[in-house]
């Protein structure tokens, strides 16, 4: 039986960035179609040094055992692809320190440098894209 999509994304890369603003909840549908379109856009930064920013809006993306399991793959991928630094907007305050606490692990895990903030303009200073 398949469900209708829950969340919404969009996924750009933008000269040596990959931008994604994803809102949640989410489930699996909108999440295998996630998956694909951010391979495709990893595919694309394949040989560079990039960088990573990700806005996260509506509920918190708390993740399961599973789905910890499934971001680190990923992002083993765009490390091995060249991802550099990662830098996390949170739009929401309910549960902003458990998403923060899995997102850095993950991020840690794979020796990815990441740092998280409450604006837009702050994250792109870190990044280096005033």
């Amino acid at each position: 039986m398949e469900f209708n999509r829950h969340g919404e994304y969009t996924i750009e890369v933008q000269g040596n960035s990959l931008f994604m603003d994803v809102c949640g909840p989410f489930n699996e549908e909108i999440i295998s179609d996630y998956n694909l379109e951010l391979g495709r856009a990893i595919d694309c930064m394949i040989g560079e040094n990039w960088l990573q920013l990700i806005i996260m809006r509506g509920e918190a993306p708390l993740l399961s055992p599973q789905g910890e399991e499934i971001l680190i793959q990923s992002l083993h991928k765009r490390r091995k692809n060249g991802l550099s630094k990662c830098a996390v907007v949170m739009d929401f305050e309910e549960g902003k320190s458990m998403v923060r606490y899995q997102f850095k692990k993950c991020n840690d895990t794979c020796n990815i440098t990441s740092a998280f903030f409450n604006d837009v303009q702050s994250a792109n200073e870190w990044l280096g894209k005033d």
